[in-house]
């Protein structure tokens, strides 16, 4: 892809090889489906309700496919589609792919056309510089009084990271938490959070290829065990992604969307990680 799709992560061709792997708030928990769920049987009651997915997220096909709705999904990457489909638990004979870039889809899609507009953090993948672009195109293609149910990834300012030392003497503590999905991942992110080489507060993009070269550079030093990188390393590849914090993020909605509601899954309680991750239900403006 061109330099000027201005798209994050465009070829990330085995990324549903990690996903089978993921867990929440990688992938949408089933706490965050039935928020959505509400919405979705709502509509569904409508005539010729049309629902448009940004991405391939199984788990939010296979709702859509429980309600046997008309559904279109948009991705820029066909192989992700493909692969995607492997983890599908229910297949949507009403379902069809369009293979384009997100910034672009308001010359490919039809305007006003759809009820519903469903995403999990989409913009994740997205320059924040373009975040208003993109959902200007979720405004348009949305009817009036449409729907957008969007998960996002978040990042408080008061967010405290933690140093790569203190990560390795937490991981020297108990080794066994860092086997857990969910803890691993925190406290990956949170050492992350404190080095600006590898998040960027004015951007907000996340570089975890950056991190884990910082996580080899240890190794190479001695200061870590190869066995280590196991469990010290995200091993994404060159994977970026945007972490807004809640002022931003509700900011730059606000402008086509009002909220409805949002939620924080329950989860949080026991996993901080979840914290990161946060939905909302957003009603289409009048006008902007």
């Amino acid at each position: 892809m061109k330099k000027t799709s201005r798209v994050l992560n465009p070829g990330w061709k085995w990324y549903w090889k990690e996903w089978e792997k993921a867990e929440p708030p990688y992938r949408p928990s089933k706490a965050e489906i039935k928020f959505w769920e509400r919405v979705v049987k709502k509509n569904a009651k409508k005539k010729n309700c049309r629902v448009l997915v940004l991405g391939t997220t199984p788990e939010i096909r296979d709702l859509l496919a429980r309600y046997k709705l008309d559904v279109t999904l948009v991705d820029i990457n066909p192989e992700m589609y493909r692969s995607m489909n492997k983890l599908m638990r229910l297949k949507n004979p009403k379902e069809k792919f369009v293979r384009t870039n997100w910034l672009q889809m308001d010359k490919v899609l039809p305007l006003n056309h759809f009820d519903i507009v469903l995403g999990d953090s989409p913009h994740s993948n997205i320059l924040f510089s373009e975040y208003d672009k993109f959902f200007k195109n979720i405004y348009l293609s949305l009817k009036k009084e449409g729907i957008l149910c969007l998960g996002t990834a978040i990042i408080s300012p008061k967010e405290k990271g933690i140093s790569y030392e203190t990560l390795i003497k937490v991981y020297r503590k108990d080794p066994s938490k860092f086997k857990e999905f969910k803890w691993q991942k925190y406290y990956l992110y949170k050492t992350g959070f404190s080095d600006k080489d590898v998040f960027n507060p004015k951007n907000l993009e996340f570089k975890e290829g950056v991190f884990d070269k910082k996580i080899e550079d240890l190794f190479k030093k001695g200061k870590i065990t190869k066995n280590d990188l196991k469990y010290l390393q995200f091993k994404v590849g060159n994977y970026t992604d945007t972490f807004p914090s809640p002022y931003i993020f509700n900011k730059t909605i606000k402008k086509y969307f009002k909220i409805l509601e949002f939620f924080i899954d329950p989860l949080s309680k026991k996993y901080p990680i979840m914290k990161y991750k946060r939905d909302y239900i957003l009603e289409k403006k009048k006008e902007f």
